[in-house]
């Protein structure tokens, strides 16, 4: 095994019922194209590809060369597995896959908020999702035993995201410093009222901008009773139906 690049974020996963469990989430049908990002050293890249038919499309984003080379050579006979040197922000902007897609991976902790965000703004999301990142991000993203904040509110509502199971550290090489945990991630219907994403996440960001402070601090009062607030409310205290609600009305008073 080769030794963990830190600047990467490395931790490598070497449990391979975990390696099982997660794969068995991902609903791989007919011409499904099928991501991985950061197979490493390849533990769920092939689990994937012997579950692959002729008709799907697998492509593995990594940053590192050394994974690269080696799992290109591994599957270099196999024409619909592709395996990619890049960073999956940049290569996931530069290509679109024009059917469905699923998609894993054992997210770094440094890069996840980034990489979360960048799947809802795909031109193509994919259908579902599973990675495997720190367990204090799942929880937020659950709202397991947290309040919701920020990212569970964006994050949630393009996705069902469930809670499947803690990983404990020690499933790792080298170990982590914090325990990770998996999570299941089905997409929704697109809500209607959201004609620019960017514009509903600079919504949420003035909303929890001060999470302790009442609604009536980020928005007019006006605005706010339009929907039944009276503006005494905490960001946490709304569901993401009603973050739609005053988001319309928001953009409908610009």
């Amino acid at each position: 095994m080769e030794k963990a690049i830190k600047s990467l974020g490395q931790n490598f996963l070497t449990n391979k019922n975990i390696v099982k469990r997660m794969v068995d989430l991902l609903p791989i049908k007919g011409s499904d194209y099928v991501v991985e990002i950061g197979p490493g050293p390849g533990v769920f890249t092939t689990e994937i590809v012997s579950r692959l038919t002729d008709d799907n499309t697998f492509y593995a984003i990594d940053l590192d060369e050394r994974f690269v080379a080696k799992l290109k050579n591994k599957y270099q006979d196999l024409p619909n597995v592709h395996i990619i040197l890049a960073n999956f922000l940049d290569w996931s902007t530069v290509v679109t896959l024009g059917g469905n897609t699923v998609l894993l991976g054992s997210i770094p902790y440094y890069i996840t908020s980034p990489i979360l965000h960048h799947l809802i703004k795909m031109t193509n999301k994919p259908k579902t999702v599973v990675l495997m990142l720190q367990k204090e991000v799942a929880e937020k993203l659950t709202e397991r035993k947290v309040k919701s904040n920020y990212l569970s509110i964006f994050i949630n509502t393009f996705y069902e995201v469930t809670y499947i199971d803690t990983v404990d550290r020690g499933a790792f090489t080298p170990v982590p410093n914090v325990d990770s945990a998996i999570i299941l991630m089905t997409e929704k219907e697109f809500p209607a009222g959201i004609l620019d994403i960017t514009s509903y996440e600079n919504f949420l960001h003035v909303g929890f901008k001060h999470q302790k402070k009442m609604l009536n601090k980020a928005f007019p009062k006006e605005l706010l009773e339009k929907v039944g607030l009276t503006g005494n409310e905490r960001p946490h205290n709304l569901t993401i139906e009603k973050w739609l609600e005053l988001y319309k009305v928001v953009e409908n008073s610009r």
